[in-house]
């Protein structure tokens, strides 16, 4: 099974914590945080979870459960990238947006589309 990463960028004009709050009840407690200097020298924060396996999966399963995409639009090489809404974690929610980075491996000679829908198909308790 692949691995995949979730990235959020908090900007000095956001409130990092209540956005880190709702990262945390979306994509769980495992993350990593990040002080960053922007173009200006402004606070950033990087917030970042990596996921391997059975969590992977799972993340997945939930991404491809919640966001209607044609997957290949979202592979280059064997790395599929999708861009989710962070104003949608604050709800706990997954959409399509900007605001929050995923990143997925594809497995080598894998159709993105069977990829995606293979994923699709996990039923809902394995996902607790």
């Amino acid at each position: 099974m692949s691995s995949s990463s979730i990235e959020i960028i908090c900007h000095a004009t956001e409130d990092w914590e209540k956005i880190e709050q709702a990262a945390v009840k979306t994509f769980g407690p495992g993350f990593s945080k990040k002080k960053l200097g922007g173009h200006w020298g402004n606070p950033i924060l990087l917030l970042s979870w990596r996921f391997e396996k059975k969590e992977s999966s799972q993340l997945i399963s939930r991404i491809a459960d919640s966001v209607l995409v044609n997957p290949a639009e979202y592979v280059q090489g064997n790395q599929m990238y999708l861009k989710l809404s962070k104003q949608a974690i604050m709800s706990n929610k997954l959409e399509k947006g900007e605001g929050v980075l995923f990143k997925t491996l594809v497995p080598a000679r894998q159709d993105p589309n069977s990829f995606w829908d293979k994923h699709k198909s996990v039923k809902k308790q394995e996902l607790s």
